[in-house]
């Protein structure tokens, strides 16, 4: 299938099964479920704080009654469930991870089932426990107007799928795309903007309950954006782009709503300061299979680290859940002196330090080991 030219979408990473690793805990951090389809189900969100014991929860509704919630995963099937308990309200959530942080989920809330959810897990930024069922009953988040604002759709972590004519899914991978930025003129929640490729394409942002769907479409190009707000100004994304018989769904995306500081309408995609032979190096990383475990969670980690990297994140970004670990102390661990190679000659810090306070140099060893460390000394010159 031909990717529509105006996301100029990169080529889609190689399935990697040892993307998804369940959290064995919640602790500090904050659980979104996307709308139904059926739009009669209002999105979800929890900040989870501290357990109490036994993986079990206390957090407080925006009516101020408490629910207590127990998650429990399984590791064999990359599978978990949630259970809700509140004086007037009960559910059963069960979610099945497609990475370490998003995944699809089936719902019964107070008796009523709810299929084809997506989740996200993000870090809870607040110490404050929360339950809200978003726009029910403390108001609607989402705006009615957009103009102004520079809307962001981040696509790191989500997972992209290809569905056939009949709506079958023929392919399923993690997502590794760019993000995409839409800028809407003062005051108008529709616009007509340039493509990347030159062409014109027709933005309407429409207001839909709790939520928001925007239909980007040009010669040739057609594509959808579901919006879930988590508050007023960010949440997750959903995109539905049709090409021919066949459309690419991507789930699990992110977006933020930021002021604009310009007037015109535009859609624009921000520079990749990378370079192609990362991308490569991707890809051939994801092909390899390693034989022990401790060479596979360096492979899981740099899977996660270098295609953040690729999307233009910096490159010593850490990894918090990882002891802090950073795509250069995972290639060290791995011994891929191609990768130590080019995380070097991008800026990679040399001195960084895990939570644990080791070095990249603590971390070399295998069969390259002479090599990497021979890497790191010319550097350090």
């Amino acid at each position: 299938m031909k990717a529509a030219r105006f996301l100029a979408l990169l080529p889609l990473l190689g399935s990697v099964t040892a993307w998804a690793d369940i959290p064995q805990q919640l602790n500090g951090r904050q659980l979104q479920f996307s709308h139904c389809p059926s739009y009669k189900f209002t999105p979800l969100l929890i900040c989870f704080g501290q357990e109490v014991g036994g993986n079990n929860y206390t957090v407080t509704a925006e009516n101020g009654l408490k629910y207590q919630l127990q998650y429990t995963p399984d590791d064999a099937t990359n599978t978990a469930c949630l259970r809700v308990q509140g004086a007037n309200n009960t559910a059963t959530i069960n979610m099945r991870f497609e990475t370490d942080v998003f995944g699809t989920a089936t719902m019964k809330w107070n008796g009523i089932p709810y299929y084809a959810l997506t989740f996200r897990l993000t870090e809870n930024a607040s110490p404050t426990t929360f339950l809200s069922r978003m726009g029910d009953p403390v108001g609607d988040v989402a705006p009615f107007c957009i103009g102004g604002n520079v809307l962001e759709i981040n696509f790191d972590g989500a997972v992209e799928q290809v569905l056939n004519g009949e709506g079958k899914v023929t392919s399923e991978k993690p997502c590794r795309q760019t993000s995409l930025r839409i800028r809407f003129p003062q005051e108008k929640n529709n616009f007509t903007g340039s493509l990347d490729d030159g062409t014109e394409a027709r933005v309407e942002f429409e207001h839909i309950g709790c939520g928001a769907s925007i239909s980007l479409r040009g010669n040739n190009h057609h594509a959808e954006v579901m919006l879930d707000f988590a508050d007023s100004c960010s949440g997750t994304a959903t995109l539905e782009q049709f090409t021919g018989d066949s459309t690419l769904l991507i789930r699990g995306a992110t977006f933020r709503l930021t002021p604009a500081t310009e007037a015109n309408g535009s859609i624009t995609l921000p520079a990749n300061k990378t370079d192609n032979s990362l991308a490569q190096l991707i890809e051939e990383l994801s092909s390899q299979r390693y034989p022990t475990a401790v060479e596979r969670l360096y492979q899981k980690r740099l899977l996660t680290l270098l295609p953040r990297i690729l999307a233009g994140e910096a490159v010593n970004t850490t990894l918090p859940h990882e002891n802090n670990t950073t795509a250069l102390h995972n290639a060290c661990g791995l011994s891929h002196v191609k990768i130590v190679q080019w995380l070097v000659d991008h800026g990679a810090d040399l001195n960084a330090r895990t939570a644990k306070g080791a070095s990249p140099d603590d971390c070399t060893g295998g069969a390259n080991s002479k090599e990497i460390r021979a890497i790191l000394r010319r550097a350090h010159r």
